[in-house]
């Protein structure tokens, strides 16, 4: 990050646009940046080919990072806005309104309704009685919270409740450090799509596919893809690095 003030490093950029910060370059991986009176110097303390591809964690576009945060040289909300796009193509439903739940889902909501053509709505503060309601969330890990809110809908009287998910199942625990369940507890390896709509009690559920998150994700950005990848493992167990522990 770079300022006429002095510069500043972080993993998260988004705190120093209030400040009238602008964006630099991304840390990379394995790299540390040292600021002292002297000035700033680099190290790479994680020996890298430099054929090799980086793998980001595909879930900071999903769910971890703020939406107004740069990852892989394009804007986070920018990367959720076109996975609801994607899902709109991919998985088109009859309703009536479009709603995201709250806060991390609400931009694919948006994505998902200006290219479906259905209006979007904060249903949850508006009245939802005969609505066909088309509700967007980012993921399911457990399905409790969704649950919830389905019935929710439901017995505020909405007609029908559609769950469209902007990224794929999750299958695989994370052995890189994210806080994911083990495989029994993950409920999209109990029950395919189908047999969980029925389960939360909803009318239909589709998930994003991993192919369709991975071109969300790269197309607004300018990096070379065969440098700069994704880590998909949570999704697809292919893990981009075998550990030793």
């Amino acid at each position: 990050m770079t300022s006429a003030l002095p510069m500043w490093w972080h993993l998260n950029p988004a705190p120093f646009w209030s400040i009238g910060a602008d964006y630099f370059r991304d840390v990379e991986p394995g790299e540390i940046v040292e600021i002292t009176k002297e000035g700033i110097q680099t190290a790479h303390v994680v020996p890298r080919s430099p054929n090799q591809t980086s793998r980001l964690c595909v879930l900071e576009y999903v769910y971890f990072a703020r939406p107004d945060s740069i990852l892989g040289g394009q804007m986070v909300y920018t990367a959720r806005m076109e996975c609801g796009r994607q899902l709109a193509k991919q998985a088109p439903v009859e309703a009536d309104v479009v709603t995201g739940v709250p806060e991390s889902a609400i931009a694919a909501a948006f994505g998902f309704a200006e290219e479906s053509g259905i209006p979007y709505t904060e249903v949850f503060s508006k009245n939802r009685y005969g609505k066909r309601i088309a509700l967007i969330d980012d993921s399911i890990v457990r399905g409790t919270t969704i649950a919830s809110i389905i019935r929710l809908l439901k017995e505020a009287g909405a007609s029908e409740v559609h769950i469209r998910i902007a990224s794929p199942p999750l299958h695989n625990p994370c052995n890189m450090g994210i806080n994911i369940p083990t495989k029994e507890e993950l409920i999209a390896n109990t029950s395919n799509a189908e047999q969980l709509a029925k389960k939360l009690g909803a009318d239909s559920l589709v998930y994003l596919t991993v192919e369709n998150l991975t071109k969300s994700v790269t197309m607004h950005s300018k990096r070379d893809r065969k440098v700069y990848g994704h880590c998909t493992a949570c999704f697809t167990g292919e893990y981009p690095a075998e550990l030793e522990w």
